[in-house]
């Protein structure tokens, strides 16, 4: 067993900071295991306090401030053979410890990843540095990730790179085929997917990626299952009915028609079908999507975990019921 150290350095857009700041390495705990987070003043210079065995000597910056492009946090971990493990032949080609090591790093980004994101997140609103990024946006590693050998006090002789560990492929995904790779070719460039489908997307985006942000998840969620819904009703309405449905969905104040409702007596009329007739579960579902969304805008309560993935999972639900209804255009 040896102590390890991965190092991982993430880009930020244009971060800024206290010169004082620069090359102060302070640490903390995250789920347990020991993190530490630097702002280089050099980004070319992976870590001059590497290994930090010792009190760190930094070198003296003028009082002031400046742009910086590049976060570094690295975690402890504990992995099952060190740099001179004698069991070891390569690490470059005994899989058994590539294996071992890329796992870790896996799981070590994501905390990494995690720290970064509150980071930027809290300067965007705390700091007034709101060009940072978008809210849960992903800060992107940059180069090659190292790992140090604590107990040998030298590096592992790989470097360590982002894509292939934190690859992501949701099980309900389709292979690109030339077909429609052709056909986005052709149409792709000239009109974008439809809002509600665009909506969706991100809310399962949001809900199956770390970091996961249950917040946007749902609102996103809220406002293409609204639009979907929405939809359907006018490309299911007669031209005699249409008048009627356009106010009843313009005017949801007046109509005192609420989103998750149109799923029921507003569906029965305009198609003869309603989802609480057909899947009263999923029915359920759909209501408890708008309510939390609503405790959201209403209350600025952030929903839970199991809250967020339950309303995505609904909208996920909706969309599939309201694309069996009979129509052109569902």
């Amino acid at each position: 067993m040896a102590r390890a150290r991965f190092y991982y350095r993430f880009g930020v857009r244009d971060l800024f900071v206290d010169n004082a700041l620069l090359d102060r390495v302070l640490e903390g705990e995250v789920d347990g295991k020991p993190v530490a987070i630097r702002i280089p003043a050099d980004a070319s210079v992976f870590d001059p306090d590497a290994p930090r065995l010792a009190p760190a000597i930094r070198r003296p910056y003028e009082p002031g401030e400046r742009t910086v492009g590049t976060v570094q946090v690295s975690v402890d971990s504990v992995l099952p053979f060190g740099v001179h493990d004698p069991s070891v032949v390569s690490l470059s080609v005994d899989y058994r410890w590539t294996i071992a090591l890329s796992d870790e790093f896996a799981t070590n980004l994501e905390l990494a990843t995690r720290v970064v994101s509150g980071l930027v997140e809290w300067s965007r609103v705390a700091l007034d540095q709101f060009g940072l990024a978008l809210a849960a946006e992903q800060p992107a590693l940059k180069d090659v990730q190292r790992v140090f050998d604590l107990d040998a006090a030298e590096f592992y002789p790989l470097g360590m790179h982002a894509p292939g560990w934190a690859s992501f492929r949701p099980g309900s995904a389709r292979p690109l085929t030339e077909a429609f790779l052709r056909e986005v070719l052709v149409t792709g460039h000239q009109e974008s997917p439809a809002t509600a489908l665009a909506l969706l997307a991100d809310a399962r985006h949001l809900a199956t990626r770390p970091p996961y942000d249950w917040l946007r998840a749902v609102l996103a969620a809220a406002i293409a299952t609204e639009v979907r819904v929405k939809q359907a009703l006018r490309s299911a309405a007669t031209d005699d009915a249409r008048p009627l449905v356009d106010f009843l969905l313009d005017n949801p104040r007046d109509a005192s028609v609420a989103a998750a409702n149109l799923f029921d007596k507003a569906m029965q009329a305009v198609c003869g079908r309603s989802l609480r007739n057909d899947d009263p579960g999923l029915f359920k579902e759909v209501g408890s999507l708008f309510r939390v969304r609503n405790e959201v805008a209403h209350h600025a309560r952030r929903p839970t975990a199991e809250q967020g993935a339950r309303a995505v999972q609904a909208s996920v639900g909706a969309f599939a019921w309201l694309d069996s209804l009979p129509g052109p255009d569902t």
